[in-house]
């Protein structure tokens, strides 16, 4: 066994050697006499170490006298050391006085990669070893000597009372760091119990973060705790794994190290990104942590593959985690500073991470003196962590369902609001259908009483806002009512006939009450004034919009005579700016609008005076049969806009039977199943097709038409579309 040590006949010469070395070996290291039996004794300082670069001596070169004197003392309780391709030699003087095994605990797994330990020969007077028990994360695990993920030898059984020089040869390419103990099999399994319950501590803390948050993003589907569990599962990855506690042992974890360990900063780094929402608070971190990720996630692991530099890589990927975790600690600082406020949690988070880290380094250096808590204070951080971000992401939970509550009751103030001027326009209606239609009196009670129900409903809406979509029924109620009223102020029949003898009109609101509307008025026998308007929304927020637009439109031609069309569309976007109060409640709210004034002219033809708002008139002009095209201004009424943008006014001259078309985008922009629109092209093709037919029929292509399209989906918007013979 030990012939590969000692060449055959040179004992003598080998005797001399073997004194020299226990004379010089006993000068550098301090014998350490172990007696208590209860408690894991440190010895680290009473260790020599030999660093052998060419990581190629044996236990035949070490013995010799010229690297024997190179033996030093490393005076601290942890040996630490960079990332190197270079072996270490330790050696250890021990006594056993404690009558029971003796045990030696030399590292965990992330820098033991290759251990050969060697015990001299019990009773042996020359200094012989046996055979080194080879150890390590990169030999099979059934070497182990003690059940733990620490690596541990025996020095000696109970009855074995000699002292001892021990070698030991550790190798790999990860940083080190040693804390040599020694002890009894009882102290040594109650001081790695203590470990295990730490590490398993730690590991139920994040699965049951990561369980728990699981049940809350399949409950709520909000992407933000998704990046939290990838993050949680990259912490759990990775600090177990660099702590010595790999959850998967597997050679290839410690072989392709960079491709997989970068893997878990990216997670934690996507859950950063959305949580403190870089992109859009911190546009420049956003690239530069991107750019970071592209190093870890895709240089390293390349380089890592190409040149087998383990060692040579680690320092500079240790610096761009550095400059990753410092970049989002003083930007979440930085965001909580400017008002962030969620950023606070992570700004706590990060640094119970930075505080445990910085103790660990502190231990490992000698700057704080070793035990169990500094020793293994990264668990307690990014426990901490784990823990910081679980509150954080239930504060945000609440700030959001805040922030609904606040955007109902905006909600609820607009409809208030809307609701009065809807009361008011009803009680302006029916004072004028009073005076003007005596026959309809019984009509009139019937609104009076609506009025009074929708003031009614409008006084418990203030009243309860909390309880806002249990009086849907009444609302619905409500809007039946406003259908009534509103059918009420649009042109009848019969007054439409009375200026066009052929006409059609596709009236389709979305839901009960519509937002587009017409408006007729005749400014003398030969002259009228036609408006088509496509208010903001559908259904009641449109229907309040187009009774604004009804009364606008009664003040400015009917009361203060304006006849032009582009005049009518400039004063209709002043009144609603001014109605609204948009430069004070900051909405948005207006239509795009028609406004034609047909003439029939002395000559027999016709003068069309057009004005648009983000609007067209199609026409079919009876001379040519041909389908042209009027674009108006594209400006929308109401709103912030340029001020000294006016709307254009065009004139057209039309004979006799020639058609006009005009409308809302709803038709054009109705989709089908396949989302596929209706489209203005093809509208264009319906009309000339039918274009010679009576316009009833016309009518009725369109609305067969719409049918075919939109079968089997909904409709999208409010429909009008009108049709109008000269």
């Amino acid at each position: 066994m030990i012939k590969r040590f000692i060449p055959e006949n040179q004992w003598w010469l080998w005797l001399l050697v073997l004194i020299f070395t226990y004379t010089s070996g006993f000068a550098q290291t301090h014998p350490v006499v172990v007696q208590q039996t209860s408690q894991m004794q440190l010895i680290g300082t009473s260790v020599a170490y030999l660093k052998d670069t060419s990581a190629k001596l044996s236990l035949h070169d070490v013995l010799k006298p010229e690297y024997q004197q190179r033996f030093q003392n490393q005076g601290k309780v942890v040996f630490n050391s960079d990332a190197t391709n270079a072996a270490f030699w330790f050696k250890f003087v021990v006594k056993n006085e404690t009558n029971e095994d003796l045990w030696l605990k030399i590292g965990d797994n992330f820098a033991s990669w290759y251990l050969d330990f060697y015990t001299p020969v019990k009773g042996d007077s020359l200094g012989k070893h046996t055979r080194p028990r080879l150890l390590g994360a990169l030999r099979p695990q059934q070497n182990r000597e003690f059940p733990s993920h620490f690596y541990c030898v025996r020095l000696a059984k109970e009855d074995d009372r000699q002292t001892k020089v021990f070698y030991l040869r550790a190798k790999g390419n990860f940083p080190k760091v040693y804390t040599f103990q020694v002890g009894t099999t009882y102290a040594l399994t109650k001081h790695l119990n203590v470990y295990e319950y730490i590490v398993s501590g730690f590991v139920a803390l994040i699965l049951s973060m990561l369980v728990y948050n699981a049940f809350i993003w399949y409950s709520t589907r909000d992407k933000i705790y998704l990046y939290y569990i990838l993050a949680l599962l990259g912490i759990l990855m990775n600090i177990t794994f660099d702590s010595g506690y790999p959850l998967i042992h597997h050679p290839l974890l410690w072989k392709y190290f960079f491709w997989w360990h970068g893997t878990g900063f990216l997670f934690i780094c996507l859950f950063a990104v959305h949580y403190l929402e870089l992109a859009k608070n911190a546009p420049k971190v956003y690239y530069f942590i991107v750019l970071l990720m592209f190093f870890v996630i895709g240089v390293f692991p390349v380089l890592g593959l190409l040149t087998n530099n383990a060692p040579g890589l680690m320092i500079p990927y240790q610096i761009i985690v550095l400059l990753f975790y410092s970049s989002l600690l003083f930007t979440a600082f930085f965001l909580w500073y400017k008002g962030l406020r969620n950023a606070r949690f992570y700004v706590w988070g990060w640094s119970f991470v930075i505080v445990g880290v910085s103790m660990f380094i502190a231990t490992i250096n000698g700057v704080l003196p070793f035990s169990l808590f500094t020793h293994q204070a990264m668990y307690f951080g990014f426990g901490a962590e784990a823990l910081v971000f679980a509150l954080a992401l239930g504060d945000r939970l609440n700030t959001l369902k805040l922030e609904k509550e606040v955007a109902q009751a905006k909600n609820l103030q607009l409809v208030q609001e809307q609701n009065k001027v809807l009361g008011e326009k009803v009680e302006e209606k029916t004072k004028e259908l009073r005076s003007a239609y005596e026959d309809l009196k019984q009509n009139n009670e019937e609104l009076v009483q609506t009025q009074h129900s929708i003031s009614l409903q409008r006084d418990k809406l203030e009243m309860q806002n909390k309880a806002l979509f249990r009086y849907q029924n009444r609302i619905n109620q409500s809007i039946e009512a406003a259908n009534l009223i509103q059918s009420a102020i649009l042109p009848a029949t019969n007054s439409i006939e009375g200026f066009f003898a052929e006409h059609f009109v596709v009236y389709k609101p979305k839901d009960i009450v519509s937002g587009d509307f017409y408006w007729i008025h005749s400014l003398d026998q030969h002259k009228l004034m036609l408006i088509v308007a496509d208010c903001t929304g559908h259904g009641v927020p449109g229907a309040f919009m187009t009774l604004i637009g009804h009364i606008l439109l009664d003040r400015i031609v009917r009361i203060h005579h304006v006849d032009d069309p582009s005049e009518v569309l400039t004063r209709l976007n002043d009144e609603i700016y001014r109605v609204l109060r948009q430069e004070e409640t900051g909405n948005n709210n207006g239509m795009d609008a028609t406004a034609l004034v047909i003439e029939k002219r002395e000559a027999g033809d016709f003068q069309i005076d057009f004005s648009g708002a983000k609007s067209r008139m199609l026409y079919v002009d009876a001379s040519d049969q041909a389908l042209k095209e009027l674009k108006g201004t594209r400006k929308f009424i109401g709103g912030f806009q340029m001020p000294d943008r006016g709307f254009e006014k065009k004139v057209i001259y039309l004979t006799p039977d020639s058609i006009l078309y005009m409308g809302s985008d709803g038709l054009v922009d109705q989709n089908d199943i396949d989302r596929k629109k209706i489209g203005t092209t093809r509208l264009k093709r319906l009309l000339i097709s039918n274009a010679r037919l009576p316009l009833a029929q016309q009518k009725q292509a369109i609305v067969d038409t719409l049918a075919q399209h939109m079968e089997g989906t909904e409709q999208r918007d409010d429909i009008l579309w009108m049709g109008i013979k000269l």
